[in-house]
């Protein structure tokens, strides 16, 4: 560090300086970045009439009669990336020399950043002898410390194990209720997770816990976790988007486990309910199915010419007609008798082919022309 000028230091000068003593042996924390750095009791030197004068932080005479002039001409670095847990005066300021690798304060947290304003700038530049004084009040750096969020699958992978052995069940799912559950740890470290202070209450299957990223280091960030269990049923669900009318094949749907307290009424929870049934409406991939969004392929279409048989013991009758609705295998629907224009109930039995019961027959309807 260059000396100083004439000039007087107060108890909190010669107490800062005697921590700076203990930082550079190892043997005490660096302050925090959101404190400010010791105002040092500075005083000018006398001037030739006898008077005091007096320290301005905005530049006046006063301070460059105070602090030593650098070779090199220094300047503020208003945006400032970090990778360290400290912030240096070389990040801070241009043109500090050796003194480039001094720290000054604790960097923020892994994806955070925080502002240094003009009043601490002034006061850290006077502690630590450097030739700069700001401008204006409004001067300020903004200190910013990279950062990788941890992801959400890995917070629940390292909460769900330690739970389940506080009671927990391993095949609910798990709903995390609160915010402030971001954390982030520097680029290139690995995401690992520690879990800490965690409980589980089996009544209303809530749980809390802190967890620390990364595990074990020692500017660690750590958050408080608060969530839930909820119970959960495995569904078939679509792997794509299928048209109105196409058919379900065996490689288009795969069961997922969902909510059961969303599940509607009419869910399908069968996959053998999927397969080969014909899409209805328009349901949406990785959803769980209702029984009105598919229906059996139908055989028959409306408006085809069909094969109508009506069977009593020891005989089967023949008669064309023209089915007003489509069909699927076993299902029954209406068919217009063409030689007699009457309206009768049949059973679709395979393409082109309708079987009509006697006492369907013998409640016939008459057809609108």
């Amino acid at each position: 560090m260059l000396p100083f000028t004439s000039c007087r230091v107060g108890a909190s000068r010669r107490r800062w300086e005697a921590g700076l003593l203990l930082v550079a042996l190892g043997g005490v924390a660096f302050p925090s970045f959101a404190a400010e750095a010791p105002a040092a009791a500075v005083h000018a030197p006398p001037s030739p009439e006898g008077k005091e004068r007096t320290a301005s932080p905005y530049g006046t005479p006063a301070d460059d009669a105070m602090i030593p002039m650098l070779a090199e001409t220094i300047a503020l670095r208003r945006a400032v990336d970090v990778e360290g847990p400290f912030v240096t005066l070389g990040d801070l300021f241009t043109g500090v020399g050796e003194k480039a690798d001094v720290a000054v304060a604790r960097a923020p947290r892994p994806g955070r950043s925080s502002t240094l304003d003009a009043q601490w700038l002034s006061q850290a530049a006077r502690t630590y002898g450097v030739a700069w004084t700001p401008r204006s009040p409004l001067d300020q750096a903004v200190v910013t410390r990279p950062g990788v969020t941890v992801a959400q699958d890995l917070i629940e992978q390292a909460l769900r194990p330690v739970l389940v052995n506080l009671g927990a069940s391993d095949s609910m799912s798990m709903e995390i209720t609160n915010a402030r559950t971001s954390l982030s740890v520097p680029p290139g470290e690995p995401p690992t997770l520690r879990v800490l202070e965690e409980t589980y209450d089996p009544q209303t299957r809530r749980f809390t816990a802190v967890l620390e990223a990364p595990a074990g280091a020692p500017d660690a960030q750590r958050v408080q976790i608060a969530g839930r269990f909820l119970e959960t049923r495995e569904v078939p669900v679509l792997i794509r988007r299928i048209g109105r009318g196409e058919r379900i094949r065996t490689e288009d749907v795969v069961m997922q486990r969902v909510r059961a307290d969303g599940l509607p009424a009419d869910v399908l929870t069968d996959p053998m309910d999927v397969v080969g049934m014909e899409v209805q409406g328009a349901p949406r991939e990785g959803h769980p199915l209702r029984r009105v969004d598919v229906s059996r392929p139908q055989i028959v279409r409306k408006g085809a010419l069909v094969t109508m048989e009506l069977r009593v013991p020891g005989m089967v009758l023949t008669a064309r007609g023209r089915t007003m609705e489509g069909g699927s295998q076993g299902e029954a629907i209406r068919v217009t008798n063409l030689a007699s224009n009457q309206v009768v109930m049949a059973t679709v039995a395979g393409p082109d082919l309708v079987v009509v019961s006697p006492a369907s027959g013998s409640r016939p309807q008459t057809a609108s022309r």
